[in-house]
C-alpha cells in the first residue's frame, strides 16, 4: 500500500497485514451479545472475532500469509496466494501473485517487520468453497517525523482448491491518523 505522510515519504505496506491480514495471530473468539453496553465496551478494548468453525482453516490460510510477510519470507507468503489473485490497493491493481511478489510484497513485508500491529475486529464467512474475511486494525510505526498511526481495513476472498484454501482476492485501504 501507498501511504503519503506529511514529508510525502511514501509508505508501503500498511495495508498488509491487515490482511490480515488482520491477522498476526489474534486473541481468541470473544462472544458478544446483543446490544450490550459493556460487551460493546470491551470490544473496543480488545479484538473482536466472528469466525464460525467452518471458516477457521481458511482463516488460517490469511494468518500464515501474514505471518510469512511478518518473517520477510515472500515465498512462503506467495505460496498462500492463487496464481490468479487480484490485489487492490489504493486505486492500484495487482491481476497475479507473480505481480504482486515481484512489486509490493517487499514493502509491505518490511512495514509488517517494522511496525506494531494491533487487531480490533474480524469476521469471516463461508459459502460452499468461498470465504471471505474482513479485518481491521491499526499499525503503529516510528518515523523521523514522528509516530505514525495507521487505520487499516481488509478483505481477503480465499478459494478451496482440493485440501487447501488459497486467497484470490485482497482488497486494502487505510488511512493515516491525522493529529
Amino acid at each position: 500500500m501507498h501511504t503519503e505522510i506529511a514529508s510525502s515519504t511514501p509508505l508501503s505496506g500498511i495495508a498488509v497485514a491487515t490482511f490480515v491480514f488482520a491477522a498476526l495471530l489474534l486473541p481468541p473468539v470473544h462472544a458478544q451479545s446483543g446490544h450490550d453496553h459493556h460487551a460493546h465496551h470491551q470490544a473496543t478494548e480488545e479484538a473482536v472475532v466472528d469466525v464460525p468453525m467452518q471458516a477457521r482453516e481458511a482463516v488460517a490460510t490469511v494468518d500464515r500469509f501474514f505471518a510469512a510477510l511478518g518473517r520477510g519470507d515472500i515465498e512462503a507468503a506467495g505460496s498462500e496466494l492463487a496464481s490468479d489473485v487480484s490485489v487492490f490497493e489504493n486505486g492500484r491493481v495487482e491481476r497475479s501473485a507473480a505481480e504482486y511478489l515481484a512489486g509490493h510484497a517487499a514493502h509491505d513485508a518490511a512495514f509488517i517487520q517494522e511496525a506494531h500491529h494491533q487487531p480490533k475486529h474480524r469476521i469471516a464467512r463461508i459459502s460452499g468453497d468461498l470465504v471471505w474475511v474482513a479485518s481491521e486494525s491499526e499499525f503503529h510505526a516510528n518515523r523521523d517525523e514522528g509516530m505514525l498511526t495507521v487505520f487499516s481495513n481488509e478483505t481477503m476472498v480465499l478459494r478451496r482448491s482440493g485440501a487447501r484454501w488459497e486467497i484470490v482476492h485482497i482488497h486494502w485501504s487505510s488511512r493515516q491518523q491525522i493529529d
